[in-house]
């Protein structure tokens, strides 16, 4: 499944609450007005008005948006980021959240009707390249450390966001990376705070949420692209875990 988008996405998150889960783009998160939480590889992030953040790809990471909120995540594919990975996605930056000049928080607002869903490399090029130079001029950066990295989980993470489509048990996944159940969940837990197959249904819904959007697709085709096994099974997920169905979050 290609799950790495083309396009540039922008979403404005009518959910108040997107649990923990991974993309493959890069986004930078802004706050119009209100509060916002974004918790990032354990790492807590508050945001207020005219503030932004960066989520890098295949960082773990879940939102809590205050009351009366409103914010705007632009997510980058990797054709037009791949030159700032390149060079940032191994740093870690002193501050992770960082003030907008008056002058990039006007312009980016009046750009995102512009360049919502575009495939056009310059049109996106054309706000991403305002964000991360007023990412790189906020703050000091220092190089990753990787003495703490589980490169197996790191595997077991990607093959879960790129195979989410498909029928997944923890029996399987167990199998498929040598470990025993107990060993894979005791994994998940010690290192994430989350079981490999509740990051899984988030990562199921996380991906329906950006699907809603499009009014082209029907929620039946939505669930079986995110890997439900019936519209039931679909509705009874999201509802757990956003809140509502699938068919209301699509009239927020």
């Amino acid at each position: 499944m290609d799950i790495q988008n083309k396009r540039l996405a922008v979403n404005s998150m009518n959910a108040n609450f997107v649990p923990i889960h991974i993309n493959a783009e890069t986004e930078f998160i802004i706050v119009k007005k209100g509060c916002f939480t974004a918790i990032v590889n354990n790492e807590k992030r508050k945001l207020h008005a005219k503030e932004c953040t960066v989520v890098f790809p295949y960082q773990l990471h879940s939102f809590e948006k205050g009351e009366n909120t409103e914010i705007a995540v632009l997510m980058f594919p990797r054709a037009a980021t791949e030159e700032f990975l390149a060079t940032f996605q191994s740093k870690i930056p002193a501050k992770s959240v960082f003030c907008l000049s008056d002058a990039c928080f006007a312009y980016i607002l009046s750009r995102l009707l512009d360049v919502q869903n575009t495939a056009d490399l310059f049109q996106m090029k054309s706000v991403f390249y305002p964000l991360a130079a007023e990412y790189i001029k906020s703050t000091d950066f220092s190089e990753v450390k990787h003495g703490k990295e589980n490169p197996e989980l790191q595997k077991i993470v990607d093959y879960l966001y790129t195979n989410m489509d498909e029928e997944l048990t923890l029996k399987k996944l167990s199998a498929k990376f040598g470990f025993s159940v107990v060993a894979l969940n005791r994994m998940f837990e010690q290192n994430l705070h989350v079981k490999p197959l509740i990051l899984l249904n988030n990562l199921r819904i996380e991906r329906a949420n950006y699907l809603l959007e499009r009014k082209d697709l029907s929620i039946t085709e939505i669930a079986c692209m995110c890997g439900f096994s019936s519209l039931r099974t679909f509705n009874r997920a999201f509802k757990k875990t956003m809140g509502c169905t699938p068919s209301d979050f699509r009239k927020l």
